[in-house]
């Protein structure tokens, strides 16, 4: 199964707000309902986007920046590249995971 940015972002929300639909989640969040909705179907968020979601669904280190990395993203944030710089089998898994 494919490891794609909408994937990741439904299973962190399902995870953080079990109990809550998309819409509440969204309401929490302080993103629109269909914009929510469409990043989990594959929008491509923009970076403040996938901070907000990261934060409210209390990611993490890791876990967000490997958010960033499937956004792609993550080159724009020196902290993300630090990371991977540091921890190069970390990139390995993430790219190994999303193209099985």
């Amino acid at each position: 199964m494919e490891n794609t940015l909408g994937e990741q972002l439904k299973k962190y929300r399902k995870i953080k707000f079990p109990e809550l639909g998309l819409r509440k989640v969204a309401e929490i969040v302080d993103v629109s309902f269909a914009h929510l909705n469409k990043l989990e179907r594959g929008l491509p968020p923009s970076d403040q986007t996938i901070y907000k979601l990261a934060e409210a669904y209390e990611l993490s280190q890791e876990e967000k920046f490997e958010l960033l990395k499937l956004a792609d993203i993550a080159h724009k944030d020196p902290n993300v590249k630090k990371f991977f710089d540091d921890n190069p089998e970390k990139l390995k898994d993430i790219y190994f995971r999303k193209s099985k």
